[in-house]
């Protein structure tokens, strides 16, 4: 049974797998990853109610459409080493989601404070949420 819905940990690990892919890429193919790698149980209408994985499907789709098919670069390394270089991509697109994330409610946070300097109630508002208060 898939998830009726995703949490924010699982939906920012799912984007950054979609961004580390390197092969061939259906919804298919992806759910089926989701479900050997990350143990996350969905559907591709499940995924695609999300804006933000089916943004980065599709951004993705177009990316390794202009991509060539893939030369056999590994054929020297281990297993391991290509599992490990797998994990960097992984953790590496992680990151950027993330960072990503965290550059909106960074921006989120700055336009707040810059509101509040004119409005008092604002600037009560997030001191209370500042001291642990709550609303």
């Amino acid at each position: 049974m898939a998830n009726k819905s995703l949490n924010t940990e699982e939906i920012i690990k799912i984007e950054a797998l979609i961004r580390s892919w390197q092969t061939r890429f259906t919804w298919d193919l992806l759910v089926e990853r989701l479900k050997s790698d990350l143990d996350i149980t969905t559907t591709r209408q499940t995924l695609k109610e999300y804006p933000s994985i089916k943004t980065a499907y599709d951004l993705k789709k177009q990316e390794l459409r202009g991509v060539p098919a893939p030369t056999p670069d590994f054929v020297d390394f281990l297993q391991s080493d290509v599992d490990a270089y797998n994990e960097i991509q992984r953790l590496k697109a992680e990151n950027e989601v993330l960072q990503q994330k965290y550059d909106n409610q960074l921006s989120f946070i700055k336009k707040l404070a810059a509101l509040s300097k004119g409005n008092p109630s604002l600037t009560h508002l997030l001191q209370k949420v500042k001291q642990g208060k709550g609303l």
